[in-house]
Order: C-alpha cells, then structure tokens, then sequence
C-alpha cells in the first residue's frame, strides 16, 4: 500500500471517529485500528493526535468544493451572489452535515487554534474577513437550524425558510417588498 493511500485510510478512519464520538473519546488506536494499521504505523504519518484533527480540519473541509463555486461566482458576476450561487452553496455545505461536529470540536476543544491556518490553506482567495465572517455565519446558522427543526415544519415550508434564507441573505432583512408589507400591515392596524 502506498504512503498517500495509507494517509487516506488513516483521514477517513479519524474523520469518521472524530464526527461520531468526539475529538476526546478517539484515540490513536481506535484510528489505527480502523485504517488497518498497527499502533505504530500512525506515527509515519501524524505526530499526534491533533496533527490527524488539523488534517482533516484542512484536507477533508466541504469547503474544498465550495471554493471552485465561490470562484467562479467571483469571475461571472463581480463579487456578488445571485440566488443560484448561495442555493448551490447552501446544498454542498448540506451534503457534509457532520463537518459541523468537527467544527464545534474546534471551537470548543481546541478554542479555534487552527482556524488561522485553515484560512490560509483552505480560504485563500475568499473575500475580505468581514464579508467571510458574514457569509460563515449565516450558512453556518442555516444548516445548524436546519438540522435541529427538522420535522417541526412541513416539507412545503421548508422549500419556502430556504427562498426567504436566500432572500435575507442578498438583499437584507427589510428588502423594499418586505418594508412595504410590513408598512402596509402597520397601517391597517
């Protein structure tokens, strides 16, 4: 087996830890054992535990292929979104639902000390912190609350948060058509 082939058993057997126990429960073993590797073939590739973390963190990022997306957006229309691109966006990062465990584990183990090289290697190329801080924000919301009403509302309705999501998203909470049925509304009372 080759070096690059047996790294990847070792990223996908940790990922797939990592996300269904925690960072805390996995240990070295548990990640060896699952690749198929003795304990001490690990240490070829990861010095520790949180070397394995901070690889997937970077390697294993949805984000990989949301990038081509942001770029492209970027090189049709100028640096802005049009409803397209935020709905293709919204359904990659909904495709990889257990990176958000991953993430929390960052944030909260680790208190987002690799996000500075995650930024480096994986967002390299993205818009300005603010307008990047914007954008992670709301996905980041969007699929957290996503995950957590499902079942309380009809899947009609659903369809329906992910337009007016999209809608906030582009053109802000008090969109003109909004404003005026809100004005309109206050009127009649």
């Amino acid at each position: 087996m080759s070096g690059c082939v047996t790294r990847s058993l070792l990223l996908d057997a940790a990922h797939l830890l990592f996300v269904n126990q925690g960072y805390a429960a996995t240990s070295m073993r548990q990640i060896a054992e699952n690749a198929g590797l003795a304990l001490g073939g690990i240490y070829n590739y990861f010095a520790s535990k949180e070397a394995v973390f901070h690889a997937i963190l970077i390697e294993r990022h949805p984000y990989q292929q949301i990038m081509p997306l942001i770029q492209k957006m970027q090189a049709e229309s100028g640096d802005h979104f049009d409803e397209n691109t935020v709905r293709n966006l919204l359904n990659e990062l909904g495709q990889h639902p257990k990176f958000f465990n991953l993430m929390l584990v960052e944030m909260v183990e680790f208190k987002g000390k690799h996000l500075p090289g995650f930024v480096e290697n994986v967002l390299c190329g993205v818009p300005p912190p603010a307008w990047l801080r914007v954008f992670l924000s709301m996905f980041v919301s969007y699929h957290m609350t996503q995950s957590l009403l499902i079942g309380l509302s009809a899947p009609d309705t659903q369809e329906d948060s992910l337009d007016t999501f999209i809608d906030i998203f582009l053109y802000g909470i008090l969109k003109s058509e909004l404003v005026n049925e809100f004005s309109s509304a206050i009127d009649h009372t």
